[in-house]
């Protein structure tokens, strides 16, 4: 049995719990799929810290399903983060526990500056700093502009999390295909769908195009 596990850090009002429903409900009719997760829904008011976790135990062809091998905590154990998708740069650097070098990281890299930015003048780190930082920990990070990806295409950044799932899916460490997860969408996301879709497609192209830069 072969575990996934998927990390998402960011604050209220990014979608990050949007995206961890979506990616547990993807999965609630295969019967070769147990899932589990947990989110912190009290810290989810605008800008407050909201941390997600999705946790996979998948069965491989032809093997029998043991109980005693699944995913029971949802918590993600230390260094065993599969993916880990930061919706903001600084947020990136908070849960750095769960990733190891087997981690693909994918990083949002618009910043959103915290009061004590604003309003004390601490300042807010260099996105180059906080990327070697993450590089420190796993050689495996892509940093995509999901915010600005969804200004342009669609005049807001509310398909911003939507275009981090199409990211994390060109990984291909995700117990899902593409295919499944275009389905999530249209079945659980009732406005914007088309955009929804175009949007999906967009973070996995992006992925792909700065894996191969």
């Amino acid at each position: 049995m072969k575990k996934v596990n998927v990390m998402l850090v960011g604050v209220g009002g990014q979608g990050s719990i949007t995206m961890g429903e979506l990616l547990k409900q993807v999965v609630m009719e295969n019967s070769n799929i147990v899932v589990t997760g947990t989110e912190t829904r009290g810290a989810a008011q605008r800008e407050g810290t909201v941390n997600s976790t999705i946790r996979y135990a998948v069965n491989e062809p032809g093997e029998e399903f043991d109980e005693r091998r699944s995913v029971h905590s949802q918590l993600i154990p230390a260094g065993e983060a599969d993916i880990y998708i930061a919706l903001e740069p600084v947020e990136a650097l908070r849960s750095l526990n769960v990733v190891s070098e087997k981690t693909s990281i994918i990083l949002n890299s618009y910043a959103i500056r915290p009061m004590s930015c604003v309003v004390d003048g601490v300042a807010y780190p260099e996105l180059e700093k906080i990327v070697n930082m993450l590089k420190e920990c796993s050689p495996d990070v892509i940093a995509i502009n999901g915010n600005e990806m969804s200004r342009e295409a669609f005049g807001d950044f509310q398909k911003m999390n939507i275009i981090l799932i199409g990211a994390a899916l060109a990984t291909g460490k995700l117990p899902i295909t593409y295919e499944e997860m275009e389905k999530t969408i249209r079945d659980n996301i009732k406005y914007d769908v088309e955009d929804n879709i175009k949007a999906l497609k967009m973070g996995y192209d992006a992925y792909l195009q700065a894996k191969s830069s």
